[in-house]
């Protein structure tokens, strides 16, 4: 299952191309503008707060403070499960 927003590049011949040739992945659009709706928003989010109330002293800094957010996340199956949990998508579990 591949769930996306309506993007013009999945419009693309590319993209029609390479979902043509595969028969296991089934695309299902999102509503426009449907961000309650997106799990990756949920994980946006969860990163944002990690770098939330810092002022990192340069790009560098910044970029660790956020490499070390993502860190956490792709370390956890529940947080990251969490993050497709909090979504409004009628999820099985």
């Amino acid at each position: 299952m591949l769930l996306w927003d309506r993007g013009t590049i999945h419009t693309r011949r590319e993209v029609q191309a390479y979902l043509a040739d595969r028969a296991r992945v089934h695309p299902y659009d999102f509503p426009p503008y449907a961000p309650e709706l997106n799990p990756a928003e949920h994980i946006w989010n969860r990163a944002d707060a990690a770098l939330a109330n810092g002022a990192p002293q340069d790009v560098d800094q910044l970029r660790g403070r956020l490499h070390q957010a993502i860190r956490k996340l792709r370390g956890s199956q529940r947080r990251l499960w969490s993050c497709l949990y909090a979504s409004q998508l009628p999820w099985e579990r």
